[in-house]
């Protein structure tokens, strides 16, 4: 019986649905189950998955009606048999390798399996994003000592906190099926968040691989839709009301509170992005529009603006 199943939302994604379905039948480990969600596509995208599932016996394919990101993902987790889950976002793919990395981890029954991820732009144009946390296992203690506090937000780098993505997490089936029943689908804005910060709580066990295999395709430049919307501030404030309640009854009340408003305050500065103002995340940004591109560069300095600047950098 297989270990994993990786589950796939799929809405209006034909243009790039055959390279992501293909990216996770073409695995190494190929002991997987794969269910694919429709969730109410009104494109080609659901006939190009039956052709290319027709003789996979490994996937099966959901229909329902239109009901969101985190709603096609809870309906793919109440319908797999395995014993770990994760996701590939239909405009996503993975890499040949990617879940034979795991392997050993889910053995021996690890809680959570978290691994790098690839802001992927085209072929020739990829951004690497390394862990903010040493690799390797993390029981609970560790968790609290060296997780907590940069979950949220991290104050060293001025950023948000751990990768929130959970396409980048293999997880046992029963934690994130209680993440998903809690909550229904409640957030737009944060769906990834509010489901893999709360985790953190719940896990006892952690293995960080210093392997990239999930290649976050980034479609446009243009400010994303949620962002546009009116309703962005009130799902933003909501975000923020449901962190609060769910951090903020540890005994780390006040690590988290500051970490939870300076990500709110972060949050809400996207808005500017609606009217081409990109919000400063830093105090300093490095002239990257001056530099031709693959020119080598030299800077010079130690102090707080060339760190900020080596750090963008690299």
């Amino acid at each position: 019986m297989p270990k994993l199943t990786v589950i796939v939302p799929l809405y209006n994604a034909e243009k790039y649905i055959k390279e992501c379905i293909e990216s996770i039948q073409n695995q190494s480990l190929n002991d997987i189950e794969i269910v694919i969600v429709d969730d109410g596509s009104d494109d080609n995208g659901l006939q190009i998955c039956y052709e290319l599932t027709k003789n996979d016996s490994r996937v099966r394919i959901i229909h329902q009606k239109n009901k969101g990101l985190a709603g096609a993902r809870y309906t793919g987790i109440k319908n797999s048999t395995t014993e770990y889950v994760t996701f590939v976002d239909a405009d996503d793919f993975i890499l040949e390798q990617s879940y034979i990395y795991a392997n050993e981890y889910m053995d021996k029954g690890i809680d959570m399996i978290f691994f790098e991820i690839c802001r992927y732009f085209d072929k020739h144009n990829r951004k690497y994003e390394f862990h903010s946390l040493q690799t390797g296992y993390y029981d609970r203690e560790r968790i609290e000592r060296e997780v907590y506090p940069q979950l949220i937000w991290n104050f060293e780098k001025n950023t948000p906190g751990v990768e929130c993505s959970q396409c980048v997490r293999i997880i046992k089936r029963e934690l994130v099926l209680k993440m998903y029943e809690s909550l229904q689908g409640a957030f737009y804005y944060g769906d990834d968040i509010s489901i893999t910060y709360p985790l953190y709580k719940k896990i006892n066990s952690m293995q960080v691989i210093s392997q990239c295999y999930y290649m976050h395709r980034q479609r446009t430049s243009e400010c994303a839709s949620y962002i546009k919307a009116d309703k962005f501030f009130d799902e933003t404030y909501n975000l923020y009301k449901y962190l609060l309640k769910e951090f903020c009854t540890l005994e780390y009340e006040e690590m988290f509170r500051k970490q939870i408003e300076y990500f709110f305050m972060y949050s809400v500065n996207l808005k500017r992005m609606k009217y081409n103002d990109v919000p400063d995340v830093e105090r300093f940004l490095f002239p990257f529009d001056k530099i031709p591109y693959m020119k080598r560069i030299l800077l010079y300095g130690a102090g707080e603006k060339g760190k900020v600047f080596y750090r963008q950098i690299k």
